[in-house]
């Protein structure tokens, strides 16, 4: 049942971003930030006095509808307050806050433009699953960002698995080695000025003009890191707690990058609509991160935890070249885009 309850509430992404990134572009992000925190925030409420299953089932949905506009919206507003050259650090302190607990809130103010209801709902509210559909950075990113956003769902299943089951931790120190999760985003976290200084002298070199590409830097060796994480989980599950334990440093630094690489990228590529691009991205992960708690018990009594980890870890190489075909041929892509501008 906590399985269930928390997939519902990740399903509530999947269908917030549609709503909540269009309307940004439109109204501008600070109204659509304190409306839906608003909502959100009351239904916490009936969240703690549901009498039934069905009752609170149906108010986390809507919670994780509402809550979907920090998520995507967020990386909208870093595009809007940044330059090209300092936008890496905000999005790597917008990455790094789900493991260190602080909350960063932004606001914009944007011109409005006058649409008709007809011209909204064709045009505007659709764009993110154009976008998905049709934009294949968008999709190929989308798809790389939801493995990711599925995998932190799998660890909920996976560490109980080899810590509890496994190794006989108790409740409380089972959770302790998802610190080592946490210090993995942090280290890669620290990383993020080389790379900064690396697109800076990019932007130099290119005229001063953004250079999208380079952002791929950080994740050409954070998506292998992710991958032999996984594979370092499942060799180690049933020779020694410490070594599980010690491969979250390797899967936190690389979910770090594909978030961190991945954003980045897309704010670049595509500025003016690049909520609606985030939008697309947190549908598609959403659904991920939605399905794969409800899958991974019986994937896990199925195939032991040792392979489990091993197929995750095989998916995550499966997607490693994403990034090396993205720095390459990226421009390319770019200039067939209908949404990214050309200069």
């Amino acid at each position: 049942m906590t399985t269930l309850v928390i997939s519902i509430f990740v399903l509530g992404y999947a269908v917030g971003p549609i709503l909540w990134a269009p309307l940004s572009e439109v109204y501008g992000r600070r109204p659509v930030f304190i409306g839906t925190f608003s909502m959100y925030t009351l239904l916490i409420i009936p969240c703690a006095l549901a009498p039934n299953l069905n009752t609170l089932l149906a108010v986390r949905f809507f919670g994780g509808v509402l809550a979907a506009c920090s998520l995507t919206n967020s990386g909208g507003v870093v595009g809007d307050l940044w330059p090209a050259l300092d936008r890496n650090r905000p999005f790597a302190t917008f990455g790094i806050t789900p493991s260190l607990g602080p909350i960063v809130r932004y606001w914009a103010r944007h011109e409005r433009e006058d649409f008709g209801m007809k011209a909204m709902l064709g045009k505007i509210l659709m764009r993110p699953i154009l976008m998905l559909v049709t934009e294949p950075i968008v999709l190929c990113l989308s798809t790389y960002m939801a493995a990711a956003f599925a995998i932190i769902y799998l660890n909920f299943e996976l560490y109980p698995a080899v810590f509890i089951d496994r190794w006989h931790f108790s409740q409380g120190v089972s959770f302790l080695p998802f610190l080592l999760l946490g210090l993995g985003n942090v280290l890669a976290c620290c990383t993020t000025p080389f790379y900064d200084a690396a697109y800076t002298r990019a932007v130099e070199a290119n005229d001063g003009k953004p250079a999208p590409e380079e952002r791929m830097k950080g994740l050409l060796a954070g998506g292998i890191v992710l991958a032999l994480g996984f594979f370092m989980f499942g060799a180690g599950a049933n020779h020694h707690w410490a070594i599980p334990a010690l491969s979250g440093l390797l899967t936190g630094y690389g979910i770090f990058w594909v978030f961190q690489s991945c954003m980045t990228y897309l704010g670049d590529c595509y500025l003016y609509y690049a909520a609606s691009a985030f939008a697309a991205a947190q549908m598609f992960r959403s659904v991920f991160g939605f399905a794969l708690p409800l899958l991974a018990g019986p994937l896990i009594n199925r195939l032991g935890v040792m392979w489990t980890a091993f197929l995750v870890g095989f998916f995550a190489l499966l997607l490693a070249p994403i990034p090396f075909v993205f720095y390459k041929y990226g421009k390319r892509i770019r200039g067939e885009s209908k949404f990214a501008p050309h200069q």
